[in-house]
């Protein structure tokens, strides 16, 4: 049996659509917006308040749109960039799948239809937090990364509400150990977004994209990260100073910031300095988890 005309149009149709679907999910960043949903989910869970099953949903949710789109807002407005860079051409936007048009309506709505979404079924707080976090990325991260190298600091505030944005979803208010979640992920996105910097250094530089690598270059930007660490590893301990935290959190952040500082202290030659970079840019990914479910952990026991 043969396939009609109007059966090809229809398979073309679904090919279109199916491709389509994959565009806008590709458009919110799957991969960073899953990350930082687990933040959130960290700072509900860590919240002294039990909510219902209902409400995770509402914040999940919610916050899985306000994220997706302060990702798709970025791709808009850097479309031009990304298709200078071999890591990003071949996103939706500078491969010409999707107009930018698309692109821009679809984070806009997107963006405001889960602030008020996170206000209304939540509270004003929490929808608050998301605002300030999809304005501050999208709108004044975004245009800074190609004018100044300290973008990355401002980058690192929105990057950081994650569990600001669980926090307040579950309580409607901020408290003190929210605000350490909050520092701990300021803190560790620093060295993890100079170690980017360093892998894609050449991608950075054909876009024209300002990092601290190419301001001050490797040796002055790694003993900048060996700062950050001491940093990082002062303030993992500021809720032991507190009496928030026992133990079992204690010997995680120690160690394991211990550790990362080893890692970042070796010595590093043009030859290997990739491989060290790639190095520390793993480490970081998995540092913060085990803070984080060191934290769950206790609160669990």
């Amino acid at each position: 049996m043969g396939i009609s005309l109007l059966d090809v149009d229809d398979i073309k149709k679904d090919e279109y659509f199916i491709m389509l679907i994959q565009d806008i999910i590709a458009l919110s960043k799957p991969r960073i917006t899953f990350m930082v949903l687990l933040t959130t989910a960290v700072g509900a869970g860590l919240a002294p308040k039990t909510i219902a099953w209902t409400e995770w949903v509402y914040l999940l949710v919610g916050s899985a749109f306000l994220i997706g789109a302060a990702n798709a807002l970025n791709m808009y407005l850097e479309h031009e960039i990304d298709a200078l860079m071999e890591r990003t051409k071949k996103r939706p936007l500078p491969d010409k799948r999707m107009s930018p048009t698309l692109a821009l309506i679809l984070g806009l709505c997107s963006g405001i239809g889960s602030v008020a979404w996170l206000a209304w079924f939540l509270n004003p707080l929490c929808g608050l937090v998301g605002a300030v976090a999809i304005v501050s990325y999208a709108f004044v991260y975004t245009p800074l990364k190609c004018k100044t190298s300290t973008a990355m600091w401002i980058g690192a505030i929105p990057g950081a509400m994650g569990p600001l944005l669980g926090w307040t979803g579950v309580m409607g208010t901020f408290q003190l150990n929210a605000w350490f979640l909050f520092i701990v992920m300021f803190w560790w996105q620093i060295p993890h977004f100079h170690a980017i910097s360093f892998i894609y250094e050449t991608d950075y530089a054909r876009a024209g994209i300002r990092t601290t690598v190419s301001s001050i270059g490797f040796h002055a930007t790694k003993r900048s990260i060996l700062i950050c660490l001491w940093m990082q590893l002062l303030v993992s301990l500021l809720p032991v100073y507190w009496g928030n935290a026992e133990m079992l959190y204690s010997i995680v952040a120690i160690v394991s910031g211990v550790a990362y500082l080893v890692i970042a202290y070796r010595p590093v030659d043009h030859i290997n300095k990739e491989i060290w970079s790639r190095q520390l840019f793993h480490v970081s990914l998995g540092y913060l988890p085990l803070l984080f479910i060191a934290l769950l952990v206790e609160k669990a026991l």
